[in-house]
């Protein structure tokens, strides 16, 4: 991916380099158990997001935040006056994707063309 960067705007790419060193200063500060489930979301007006897919570890982290805030303060002489934590599912792993099928566009199920002149009925009453 780091080939790419060289086609973003330089400010851009500086913003990015910071991210992915945050990335590795939060990562190297957390235990191993929560590192696969926090990332930095990004910085903005001296706000630090991080992105949690998990609500147990979200609620620890908020107790560990001003630590780990202090933490990247002093590494990477920047200001963060705040930390948000945000929760996001976590993305299955090796659940198998479901596979839906595509119907041709004249085909219709007896479900769905049913639901649909039930629909017709109703925005014909009003």
């Amino acid at each position: 991916m780091k080939h790419f960067d060289r086609f973003l705007p330089h400010e851009l790419q500086r913003k990015l380099r910071l991210i992915r060193r945050l990335e590795n200063t939060v990562q190297a500060a957390l235990p191993s158990n929560y590192r696969k489930h926090v990332s930095v979301g990004g910085i903005e007006n001296e706000t630090l997001t991080l992105v949690v897919s998990t609500p147990a570890i979200a609620s620890n982290l908020r107790f560990q935040a001003a630590g780990l805030q202090q933490k990247i303060c002093d590494q990477h002489d920047i200001v963060i006056r705040q930390t948000k934590i945000r929760l996001t599912p976590a993305r299955p792993e090796g659940r198998e994707q479901v596979e839906v099928k595509k119907m041709a566009p004249g085909e219709i199920s007896a479900t769905e063309r049913e639901s649909r002149e039930r629909l017709r009925n109703v925005l014909k009453r009003l």
